[in-house]
């Protein structure tokens, strides 16, 4: 090779990257001296995006990272790693929750550009900040038997408690989210009488309730979002929550009556669900459309997995207060024998509704609860922990 052809070669090889691949790799944020790249930023809300994540994902991206370097430095403070056994168990776990392997997921992810140490490095964050909240709470974490008889008590209670529950749902234009909550203001104030809230929800509402006039019908507590439970459950029949945030949504709440009965022999209420997972792209969406047109019942949907992976079709009976978040919000829209479809991940959801009918399970288990109660201490100690670490970080723009 002619010398002035190798030293052209080793001038282009040895040259700084473009600016465009700077910025690319140039730091976001630097993190008590660990700096978190634009690259990392747009690898995460990539990944988020496909978790069907909702409202601002860089700024999301953003937070999560930075709290994941947060975990790390306190891991490295307690001398705690995890192995690589256990980031493949804990990646094939996340992915299960799609009904995929983590192969499989890794691939799902690789098809929509996102990179497989971008999720390796979420799990990794999530074992070893486990690993500290064990190490650091679990020796001083004590829960009582007055404590557990307290709770099984309002499990007693709570299974029983029914609400008559209206809503109006108003999506959010990224980076409107002030106009949308004061649109919500607006029609608050303008229900006064009985029958607006029903008028306004169907002018109004983008949830499929509209057609309903936003009736969601009698539903457990738990069937609501989180944010707005205790709310709802706190009003007087006819009254409305303030506007509330709720995934990428703001949302009115409306109590139309409640009903308690405790003591009741049948312990709330249990429901027959069916799940058949589809691709999460458009075909998907088309072949939900097709599957509804074709089946009135749960029963029919064996006719069209078969000859699938078994784990296209999953069936299941939940006493409706331990129903997935995801899943309670959607039966509680649905008659038996109705159905709708939703984005879970990678995969597409075709829900139905099977069945409701009482729930005639046994008490809780008093060692079940104080598991429960002892996981919830270790949640509240933990998210007081990382916001001290927030608190206590030196979080720099370069």
């Amino acid at each position: 090779m002619p010398m002035i052809r190798l030293a052209a070669l080793l001038f282009l090889a040895l040259a700084p990257l473009g600016a465009s691949a700077q910025d690319r790799f140039s730091p976001q944020v630097i993190v008590n001296g660990q700096a978190i790249t634009r690259y990392e930023v747009a690898q995460r809300a990539q990944m988020l995006k496909l978790f069907n994540a909702q409202g601002d994902l860089q700024q999301q991206a953003l937070d999560g990272l930075t709290d994941d370097r947060l975990r790390m430095q306190a891991a490295k403070d307690y001398k705690i790693k995890v192995t690589d056994d256990q980031i493949k168990a804990g990646m094939e776990e996340f992915a299960a929750r799609a009904n995929l392997t983590a192969d499989k997921f890794i691939e799902a992810l690789a098809q929509s550009g996102v990179e497989y140490e971008t999720f390796r490095d979420f799990v990794r964050a999530g074992l070893i900040w486990r690993e500290v909240v064990r190490s650091k709470f679990v020796p001083g974490t004590d829960v009582n038997d007055i404590e557990v008889d307290r709770a099984i008590s309002r499990i007693e209670q709570a299974t029983n408690v029914r609400l008559e529950v209206s809503e109006i749902v108003i999506p959010i234009v990224p980076g409107q989210e002030a106009t949308a909550v004061a649109r919500a203001r607006a029609i608050r104030a303008r229900i006064t009488k009985p029958g607006d809230f029903a008028v306004l929800a169907r002018e109004n509402s983008s949830a499929p309730s509209r057609a309903r006039g936003g009736s969601l019908g009698s539903i457990a507590p738990d069937s609501l979002p989180e944010a707005v439970r205790d709310r709802v459950r706190a009003l007087q029949p006819g009254q409305v929550t303030q506007p509330t945030v709720i995934d990428g949504t703001v949302r009115l709440y409306q109590l139309v009556n409640g009903s308690e009965t405790p003591g009741a022999k049948a312990r709330g209420t249990k429901i027959d669900y069916a799940e058949f997972l589809l691709p999460g792209d458009l075909s998907g969406a088309a072949e939900a459309r097709k599957i509804r047109a074709s089946v009135d019942r749960c029963d029919d949907l064996y006719g069209i997995a078969k000859g699938l992976r078994a784990d296209r079709l999953t069936r299941a009976s939940v006493a409706e207060a331990a129903l997935p978040r995801d899943v309670a919000e959607r039966v509680a829209l649905l008659d038996p024998g109705e159905s709708t479809d939703f984005q879970r991940g990678t995969s597409r959801v075709f829900l139905m509704l099977c069945a409701r009918v009482p729930n005639l399970d046994p008490a809780p288990q008093r060692e079940v609860v104080r598991s429960q109660l002892v996981n919830q201490q270790l949640a509240a100690a933990a998210e007081t922990y990382l916001q001290k670490l927030r608190s206590d970080a030196l979080i720099q723009q370069p």
